[in-house]
């Protein structure tokens, strides 16, 4: 005999309760569906098999903090499939398997089937998650701060006490308190050459565990992650979820994984506080407008992989960009050489590698040599001048990214 019990919103009158009975009844276990706070929303026993831990929870309408805590360090928070928790005597829980239930990218809920002897067999695992699939649908979406606002102010270089507040009431909702920006940038080719692709509306954003939210200004898109991830992870990540045009590539900047809640321990991120939460902010942002207007930077970078960029935006003015170099803009192949001499300096002089990127033979790559060194003027056998050429390049770089995408003082202000 079933026994149910509806302790928590449902969607339409005993909807959820209905679901949660016909899945006991068909899985032949107890389960029960709590929130991602932990609160006991639903549950439908079947027989004996409802362990103190789960009793105690329905008569609160709240898991103990104890059973919490071991059922979080299984991962169950994070998790997009079945996860499988061992029993704990010692606080009186048998096994269990969880299928957490996720909705425009946010843990809605998790649905907990009573299993001491292991018995849930392949064939159930396709009910169990049509059953999660429809549950979620009647769940309402956990309530927290409109993160479009502020991650739109943070686009604005508006940081503020307020921000780092109302992102802390993420901690619990994300299934961790590591986080990570990630700012898009669309870009396009044109000869070869990666260049800035400017748009005026905003991209489709699809929903996906993971992404906290996202925001939209001035051409970019600056997405909260829910955990931190290795770099190639994080730009697959955001070219999965962003909708981009097929004239364009998504360029990804990224930001240093950084703490909003928790206690300090050895090798933790550090905790953020407004005027580092703007400046990984900024870091991200700059980081993908630089590799948008430059092919030799990875499609996805961090402000640690800017190499040059980064001295040069914190030690010139951007008034100063470009640097005059030795190329004439009247040269009509003056913007030819510079995308040879630059290619070649980005190689460390390795001709090979230069011919193979800019497409060209051998003996046409050393007759533009020979121009810039011949009728320019160029030392291209000095280490010191050619560190002075590399960087008057990459400032006209700087110059480009800057006046496509709308750089501000108060951006540059942020970097620190």
């Amino acid at each position: 005999m079933v026994e149910r019990r509806m302790v928590g919103p449902g969607g339409g009158p005993g909807g959820m309760q209905r679901e949660l009975d016909d899945l006991a009844s068909r899985l032949g276990h107890s389960v029960s569906l709590d929130g991602p706070d932990g609160t006991v929303l639903a549950h439908s026993a079947q027989g004996p098999d409802v362990d103190p831990a789960r009793v105690a929870a329905i008569l609160t309408r709240q898991v103990p903090d104890a059973v919490l805590a071991y059922q979080r360090s299984h991962g169950v928070d994070r998790a997009t499939g079945p996860v499988r928790v061992p029993a704990n005597p010692g606080l009186g829980m048998t096994a269990r398997t969880c299928l957490p239930l996720w909705r425009d990218g946010r843990l809605v809920g998790l649905l907990w089937v009573l299993d001491a002897e292991a018995t849930l067999d392949a064939g159930a695992l396709p009910i169990l998650r049509a059953a999660g699939r429809r549950i979620a649908t009647l769940l309402p979406s956990p309530a927290g701060p409109d993160l479009t606002g502020l991650l739109g102010r943070l686009l604005a270089g508006e940081p503020g006490r307020d921000i780092v507040d109302l992102l802390e009431e993420l901690a619990p909702r994300s299934g961790s308190e590591t986080l990570q920006l990630a700012a898009v940038a669309p870009a396009t080719t044109d000869d070869g050459e990666r260049l800035p692709a400017r748009r005026g509306t905003a991209p489709q954003i699809r929903s996906t565990r993971g992404v906290l939210g996202s925001a939209w200004a001035d051409g970019h898109q600056l997405v909260l992650l829910g955990a931190p991830r290795p770099a190639d992870d994080v730009g697959e990540l955001v070219r999965r979820i962003v909708d981009a045009s097929s004239a364009e590539q998504l360029v990804v900047g990224h930001s240093d994984p950084f703490r909003l809640a928790g206690t300090e321990r050895p090798g933790a991120a550090p905790r953020v506080d407004p005027a580092r939460l703007a400046r990984l902010a900024a870091r991200a942002v700059v980081a993908a407008d630089c590799a948008a207007v430059d092919g030799a930077l990875p499609a996805t970078i961090g402000w640690e992989g800017l190499g040059a960029y980064r001295w040069l935006l914190r030690h010139t003015s951007s008034d100063s960009w470009p640097v005059p170099g030795p190329i004439p803009d009247g040269d009509r192949s003056g913007p030819m050489l510079r995308r040879t001499l630059e290619a070649y300096l980005d190689r460390a002089g390795d001709a090979a590698a230069t011919t193979e990127a800019l497409g060209v033979h051998r003996t046409t790559f050393y007759y533009r040599l020979e121009r810039l060194t011949a009728v320019h003027g160029l030392r291209l056998d000095d280490g010191l001048a050619r560190t002075d050429l590399h960087l008057a390049l990459k400032t006209r770089r700087l110059a480009l990214a800057r006046d496509a995408f709308g750089w501000t003082d108060r951006l540059l202000g942020h970097l620190g």
